[in-house]
Parts: structure tokens; sequence; C-alpha cells
């Protein structure tokens, strides 16, 4: 039985009763009081980081027990057995096999018994080492918002993370991580429709949950497709040296010029960053960036030719920023696999378009669509305009006057501009 869970000022602010009886001396704490009446009592305000709904959501087997009278709740058997067979709670962002995955050395306290799970681990110690950084970042989080970090100055709550589970996630607030909440779920159609339908609280819940292993993306960093064009990494990954290809890439995918990733969008309105690593061995090192969805990856391939598109840019107004490295945007798409060459953002005249900022001179490049003659550029406001000869706008180059025909581009029915 672990009562690790359990947090005496969330408790004691839940249960108004329970704060009076422990000032009128009948209990010597909150957790006294719990420990005592609460858990048979059926009380499950015990932590923000405990949400009852979503722990019986997630283990049938439990709620049916409940639902007989076997436990008092999800949370009893949670104290009881569910802690050390790693069951979900953490209101569903917590996953022990992943956090024992990224840190050896809790894995390895709790093999030798000093510690009873990763989770013990992270609620004694890990959030203020940081631990929870692979959803979460305390440091920014209280620099960001300093309203927060006066409440946890002050005792309301007792880190950033406590507020950002309790209340930051549902406000929008951003835990200064690589995830985006808006973009994982137009990305994911399902799991938007889940978390509509009350199974996860958030896209961030799922992808914490089974996102990441199902290899899905919360940014515009294209998950599947690094994997399938590098083998070593997907390998690496299955063998559990790295956690994701994101993973790879932030430690040292970005810093070797032979790797080139895809940053690619939703079927919404995006803003695409590209790599903006500044290493210096950019000679090889492509950065693709696309505002539309790329929805999988038919097989494993050597280049981007066998994708399969989610989106054609019909509706969407989406921002691709280049980075350091050497950036191709493409506006279009072709190739061996993929049949007919079809330009992106054509269907709603001046409305859909790809504005790119940052566009480098010296390196960068545009991938069209068909041929030059189905093309005409124009500068407007100092910015050069990409339309079809039907005056449909494809693209703006933000602070860029003039940029000439390259030639064919290793996609078939493409031409590179730059």
């Amino acid at each position: 039985m672990s009562f690790d869970i359990f947090d005496e000022r969330y408790y004691l602010a839940t249960n108004p009763d329970v704060a009076n009886a422990v000032q009128a001396g009948f209990f010597s704490s909150g957790l006294q009081h719990f420990q005592l009446f609460g858990i048979t009592e059926g009380r499950v305000s015990v932590s923000p980081l405990y949400n009852e709904g979503l722990y019986l959501q997630a283990n049938p087997d439990v709620a049916n027990a409940v639902a007989t009278g076997s436990l008092r709740s999800g949370l009893q058997h949670y104290i009881l057995y569910g802690e050390t067979e790693s069951r979900f709670g953490l209101l569903g962002l917590y996953n022990e096999q992943a956090y024992l995955q990224r840190y050896p050395d809790v894995a390895n306290a709790v093999q030798s018994g000093i510690f009873s799970s990763g989770f013990q681990h992270l609620v004694q110690f890990g959030f203020e080492e940081g631990r929870f950084a692979a959803l979460f970042n305390e440091q920014y989080y209280l620099q960001k918002y300093p309203d927060v970090a006066n409440a946890v100055q002050t005792g309301i709550f007792s880190s950033g993370a406590q507020h950002f589970l309790q209340f930051g996630l549902t406000e929008g607030r951003s835990g200064g991580t690589l995830f985006n909440e808006g973009f994982y779920l137009r990305r994911y159609p399902d799991v938007a429709n889940a978390v509509a339908a009350g199974i996860f609280s958030s896209g961030l819940a799922h992808f914490a949950q089974s996102g990441q292993t199902e290899n899905r993306s919360g940014t515009a960093f294209n998950e599947q497709v690094y994997l399938a064009l590098y083998s070593d990494v997907a390998n690496a990954v299955k063998a559990r040296i790295f956690s994701s290809g994101l993973d790879h890439y932030l430690q040292f995918g970005q810093f070797e010029d032979f790797r080139s990733p895809l940053f690619s969008g939703s079927k919404g309105n995006d803003i695409i960053a590209a790599s903006s690593s500044d290493f210096g061995l950019n000679d090889d090192f492509v950065n693709s960036v696309m505002g539309v969805q790329v929805s999988r990856i038919t097989a494993t391939v050597e280049s981007l030719q066998n994708l399969a598109l989610g989106s054609f840019g019909v509706g969407e107004v989406d921002t691709l920023v280049g980075g350091d490295a050497a950036d191709e945007f493409y506006l279009g798409f072709g190739g061996q696999f993929y049949g007919t060459p079809t330009a992106f953002y054509v269907g709603a005249g001046s409305t859909d378009f790809a504005l790119i900022k940052n566009f480098d001179l010296n390196e960068d490049f545009i991938v069209l669509a068909g041929s030059e003659d189905q093309y005409t550029r124009q500068v407007v406001d100092g910015n050069l305009t990409i339309s079809n000869t039907a005056g449909d706008l494809i693209g703006v180059v933000e602070g860029v006057v003039s940029l000439s025909i390259i030639g064919p581009s290793v996609l078939p029915g493409t031409f590179l501009l730059g």
C-alpha cells in the first residue's frame, strides 16, 4: 500500500469538512483522516495528479470492481495495487514504463528496492529534479507565468507542475515542451474525437499514455518519416536507446549533416518552423518543410517519394519558417509512387497559401509541382508571390523579390525555385 499520490494541502482544500476537523484537533492531519475514513468513504480528491474518471476508463477491470462493490473507488485500487502494477495515474500524463525507460538510474533504484515505483521517485524527487521534462519544464513554466510563480512561492501550489496539471493544461498554458495541443488534435482527428468523448482529458494525455509509442508527434517534426528514412534510428528506438525519433533528433540528428528531417503540418492553419540549430555542418543537411498534413508513410524509403498526404492546403494559410540549415519548402508534390504532380493551396483563390519566412537565398529552395509555365511570379509590397496561371495564390516569400528556376527536383514531376 502506497500513499505517494496523496497531497495534504490539496486534500484539505478540496475537503473543507476535513480541514475543519483537523483545525479543531480531531485529526492530526488530512492524511490521517484519509487513511482512517476517507479511503473507505470513497473520497478521491487527494491530488491534482489523480483523476478518478480517467483511471476507471483506462482500467475496465477496476471499473467493474467498483461497480460491483468490491472496491470503494478507483483510487482505493490505485493505492492498494495500481501504483505497483504500473497502472496509469497522474491525470493521464504519467506513464510508468516510459519513465523507467527514460531514466535508467530510477529503474535501477526501483529494481534494488530503494523506490517502490518510478512514480514514487517522481513524487518525492522527480518534479524538483526536472524529470517530468518529457512533458513539462518547471523552470520555463514559472518564468513564463509569474502569477503561477507567485502562487508557488506563497504555498498555494507545491510546484508549477501541480498548477499545470490542475489548471494550466485546460487554460491552454504551455508546459514548455515540444508539444502543441491544438496541433496534435488537428493532426490526429481520432484523438480529437476521443478527447471530445471524454476518453482522454487532452491530447497531451493521449500522447503520454500511448501516442509517443505509436510514433505520433506533438510537433511539426514528422516522427514516422524520420524513422522510415533512418532505420538505424528506428532500431535504436525499438531497443529503447531513444524514447522516440524526436528524442534522437534533438540529441544527435540535428548535428549530423546527413540527416534530413521532415516538418509537416495538419489540415488547419499551421506555423511550421524548421530546425534552427546553428551547427555549421549544413552541406548535406536539408530540412523538408510542408504546411499540409502527411498522414502516413507507406513503406521504408530512401527519399520523401512514398508519402500519403492528408491534405493539400485547400482552405489553409500556413506559415513556413526557415532555419539555419538548408530548407526545402514544398508548395506541391509528385513522385514515382505518389502519382500526378499536385500543387498545394489551390481552390480558394488568394485566401489559402503558404507564407514563407526566413528564406535564405544562398541555400533554400521551393518545390513546385508540374512545370514552370504553369506559374506566375510577381512582387507585391516587397514580397514575391507565386500563383498558378489561373490566378490562384499558392505562396508568398517574405522579403524576397526574385527567384529563378533551378531545375528538376529529385521528385518526378516537380521542379525547384531558388
